[in-house]
């Protein structure tokens, strides 16, 4: 056994050791996962915001019976165009509420009326609202209420006119019948005037507040006294029972 240890020739000593190229290719793959994965973080989030589009925006489900009543089923966006028919209901909606006064419940027929209107109307509304109390010292609901009465509304005639699905003009004929309180249900208690009301009705995107998709823009309303044809239907239509109030 040797006690010195026997030298490597030169040659057989490695100058470096090659690791570099192993690097790029590590390299390569974690650009690739990161490529994939922003891929997929974009997918997921496009998703996403369709999914709240869809949600916030788009119909769900909303039906509209016979009469053009229509109900909320869900968020609701700019569904599709209003049919005459709820028109014709929301027409009347809003004349029941802006006309049939009852002194019980004048407050919350008002409000539902308001609910119907445009902001213009609304403001409009406001300005002959407070005129009113300006000149005779008292709010119209005081008055209303003052003089205990209830109104009905019977309906002649209804006319539509779409225009462009943008607009609706609506024509009601009618009868008004005015009972007081205490004489609710008295064939002959009640005073009659016909009417001839001009609505126009204008396109807002289909909610939970307009599931109909209609608003009342413009109003004018006219009485006058009944003709033949009025004073026929006071006989043959039977008069209201009493309503209690709220």
């Amino acid at each position: 056994m040797s006690l010195f240890r026997k030298k490597r020739p030169a040659d057989d000593v490695p100058k470096h050791i090659e690791i570099w190229g192993h690097f790029i290719e590590v390299n390569r793959l974690l650009r690739r996962v990161m490529l994939l994965s922003s891929a997929i973080t974009l997918v997921a989030v496009a998703g996403a915001m369709y999914m709240m589009l869809v949600a916030f925006h788009r119909p769900v489900v909303y039906f509209v019976d016979s009469d053009g009543h229509a109900s909320y089923g869900g968020r609701l966006g700019d569904a599709e165009t209003p049919l005459d028919v709820e028109a014709r209901y929301v027409a009347k909606k809003f004349l029941k509420h802006a006309m049939a006064f009852h002194s019980l419940t004048i407050e919350s027929d008002l409000a539902e009326a308001w609910n119907l209107m445009t902001d213009e109307l609304r403001q409009e509304q406001s300005a002959e609202l407070a005129e009113y109390e300006a000149e005779r010292g008292h709010s119209f609901v005081a008055f209303v209420k003052e003089q205990q009465i209830r109104t009905v509304l019977d309906f002649f005639r209804i006319d539509v006119e779409n225009h462009n699905d943008k607009t609706w003009a609506v024509r009601i004929t009618g009868l008004a019948r005015t009972w007081p309180l205490s004489r609710v249900g008295e064939e002959a208690g009640f005073s009659a005037k016909e009417f001839e009301a001009q609505l126009t009705l204008v396109r807002v995107p289909r909610s939970e507040l307009s599931p109909n998709g209609l608003l009342v823009s413009h109003q004018a309303t006219r009485l006058f006294e009944p003709k033949k044809e009025a004073e026929a239907l006071e006989e043959t239509v039977p008069a209201p029972s009493p309503r209690p109030g709220p």
